[in-house]
C-alpha cells in the first residue's frame, strides 16, 4: 500500500505499508509496477476529463496529442510505435518478394504442365507410333514379298 499525507505548509510525506519513505522510493516501486509517472496519465484528474472529451480522434502532427495518442501513452503502446513502423515496412518488403516468387512458382507450372504428356495422350500417341509402326512393318513385309517373288521369275540373282 503507498500513501501519501500532504500538509498546508505545501510538504508531503510519503508512506509503502505504512512505514515512512522517500519520494524516490514510492516513483521507483511504482514504475516497477508498469505505472507511467513519466507521462503522469495514471491519475485522470476531475477537471481532466472534459479536455479529454473534447479531444480530437487522432492528432493532425507529430508534436500534437489526439485521443488515440492519449491513450496509447495510457496503455504503453506509443513505446513500441517505432518498432511497429519498421516492422510494418519490413512487412511490406517481405510480401513484394513472396508475389514476385509466387508469380513465378506460377509461371514454371504453367511451363511444366505445358511439358508434361497427360496419360491420355500419351496413349494417343502410343497409338499413333503403334500405328505407324505397323504401316512399316507392312510396308517391310511387301518389300520382303517383292523380293522374293522377283527371285522366285529369276530377275534377281542371288
Amino acid at each position: 500500500m503507498v500513501a501519501r499525507q500532504a500538509f498546508a505548509s505545501n510538504t508531503s510525506k510519503y508512506f509503502i505499508n505504512n512505514f515512512l519513505s522517500s519520494y524516490t522510493a514510492v516513483t521507483t516501486l511504482l514504475k516497477g509496477r508498469g505505472i507511467d509517472l513519466d507521462h503522469k496519465r495514471f491519475l485522470i484528474l476531475q477537471g481532466e476529463v472534459e479536455s479529454i472529451s473534447q479531444m480530437k480522434a487522432k492528432a493532425q502532427n507529430e508534436h500534437e496529442d489526439g485521443l488515440l495518442e492519449y491513450l496509447e501513452d495510457i496503455i504503453g503502446t506509443s513505446a513500441y510505435k517505432e518498432t511497429i513502423e519498421k516492422s510494418a515496412v519490413e512487412l511490406e518488403a517481405l510480401n513484394d518478394e513472396r508475389s514476385e516468387r509466387l508469380t513465378r512458382v506460377k509461371y514454371v507450372e504453367k511451363e511444366k504442365e505445358s511439358l508434361e504428356v497427360s496419360p491420355r495422350r500419351r496413349g494417343s500417341q502410343r497409338c499413333k507410333l503403334d500405328d505407324i509402326l505397323m504401316v512399316e512393318l507392312n510396308v517391310v513385309a511387301a518389300i520382303v514379298d517383292i523380293g522374293q517373288e522377283t527371285r522366285s521369275r529369276g530377275f534377281l540373282k542371288e
